[in-house]
């Protein structure tokens, strides 16, 4: 099937879910907020390990964002400048540094088959420029793009904890170590403006288009509503992890979607840490 990059949607998951969302949200919400109110308890500061693990996670959730942010704005132009049959022969997009901006390239071809560049566009952070119909002697994939589109081929949707009834939306990231190593996101779709998914998200490492780990954010789908009941103001939302000692690129990643902080009980080591946007930026700092 074609695969089109779609604008986050607005249908809900089903009260049930948003239930059961809301009620672990509003119970970890209730731990954190007892930790963060106990500021003269000395906090003990990371350790080495878990500063590398939150920069790391840091790194890679503004990665992901400027791809995913690239990614949905040039959908928009794309679908505005091609024709409906072009459009049919989209099979997939990769992302690619372009000085201080993103290259987004939409390619056709099945996975196994030759890639070939259909359009593309530069996302500056505030719009889109250079916009491409390719043409027969424009077609041919970069370097870069094609280890890319490749790693990405490589990786089903199928078989994984998913969490929408849409799509996984994907981000390939090179890889950030000296073995080449590329990085594929399946990430949960925000169908809800007020909705923030914090389960079904996976990250695979791919080398030679062939997978060599991969792993899961969640053992469960999780959405946390962004305010409370009949729409009450919150300041931060809470959640607790049960898989690493730090948080993730994905807690991190979420606070652009909330817009406000995620407070993150780490129950392997009772930490409590706040991810969060400060002057614009996004950090993660110890609490508790």
């Amino acid at each position: 099937q074609p695969v089109h990059r779609r604008r986050r949607s607005h249908r809900g998951r089903g009260r049930a879910g948003l239930i059961r969302g809301f009620a672990l949200a509003l119970a970890a919400f209730a731990a954190t907020s007892a930790y963060a109110k106990q500021t003269d308890a000395p906090v003990a500061p990371m350790s080495a390990s878990e500063q590398a693990a939150v920069q790391l996670a840091l790194n890679r959730a503004e990665q992901i964002y400027a791809y995913d942010q690239a990614a949905w704005h040039t959908t928009d132009t794309m679908t505005a400048d091609l024709p409906k049959d072009l459009l049919g022969t989209i099979r997939g997009w990769v992302v690619t540094p372009d000085d201080q901006d993103y290259r987004v390239t939409y390619y056709s071809g099945d996975a196994g088959t030759a890639h070939r560049a259909v359009y593309s566009a530069v996302w500056t952070g505030t719009d889109v420029r250079d916009r491409k119909l390719r043409g027969a002697d424009d077609a041919e994939l970069t370097a870069e793009e094609t280890r890319l589109a490749a790693a990405s081929d490589a990786v089903s949707d199928d078989g994984r904890l998913h969490c929408a009834d849409r799509r996984f939306n994907r981000v390939v990231l090179p890889g950030d170590g000296a073995d080449g190593t590329d990085l594929v996101y399946l990430l949960t779709p925000q169908l809800e403006t007020g909705i923030v998914p914090l389960g079904g998200h996976h990250r695979i490492e791919v080398k030679d288009g062939k997978i060599l780990a991969e792993r899961t954010f969640s053992n469960s789908c999780l959405n946390l509503p962004i305010d409370g009941p009949d729409g009450k103001k919150t300041e931060a939302l809470g959640v607790l992890h049960l898989l690493d000692p730090t948080p993730t690129e994905i807690h991190a990643f979420s606070v652009y979607a909330a817009r406000k902080p995620i407070y993150v009980f780490t129950t392997e080591n009772d930490r409590l840490w706040a991810a969060e946007l400060s002057d614009g930026r996004l950090r993660i700092r110890l609490v508790k």
